[in-house]
């Protein structure tokens, strides 16, 4: 049997923070890819208080870094998009492109550490099938938590979550 193999649709972090924070446009997407901001975006209230802001920046042609940064709620989401992506990873090959990620990103906890309060990590993969039958029997047949499920499956929404600790801050992972 070959290994399994996935679409990546998104690596995200959100980082969560303790009261405001000196945020710089601009500067932070250009620390993490190395590149100029393709795209900006902001969205406000009638009375023109910020809700969101949002910095593109284009990868290549298959993937885009995005920075969205909500004031109001504190937070700051990290996500590399693998948009028009149509390569296929191994657990393996998914776990570097992660790695990578976080690499990449760790700007933030270095300029940001005393105001983080929790961290969110989150892992969005597919499969791309025609029939979604088949894509829940091809799941069930190697993703080894589900081999046991009798039932004719014709949907499948499966999700691992770990949570912990780490100086203080705590770190949710989904996948």
């Amino acid at each position: 049997m070959t290994e399994f193999k996935w679409q990546i649709d998104s690596i995200r972090t959100v980082l969560f923070f303790n009261g405001e924070i000196n945020f710089k446009k601009k500067e932070w997407s250009k620390n993490i890819t190395g590149l100029e901001i393709s795209n900006e975006m902001t969205q406000s209230e009638e009375n023109g208080r910020l809700i969101q802001y949002v910095e593109i920046t284009n990868l290549d042609s298959n993937k885009q870094f995005n920075l969205v940064y909500l004031k109001d709620q504190s937070l700051i989401d990290l996500q590399l998009v693998f948009e028009r992506d149509e390569n296929f990873y191994t657990f393996n090959e998914i776990i570097k492109e992660v790695d990578f990620f976080y690499e990449k990103i760790s700007v933030f906890f270095d300029q940001l550490n005393e105001k983080i309060i929790r961290i969110g990590n989150v892992v969005e993969l597919s499969i791309p099938v025609d029939n979604e039958k088949i894509g829940c029997d091809l799941l069930r047949s190697n993703v080894s938590y589900l081999n046991n499920m009798q039932e004719d499956l014709e949907e499948i929404s499966y999700r691992t979550n770990k949570s912990y600790f780490i100086d203080n801050i705590k770190i949710n992972q989904v996948v």
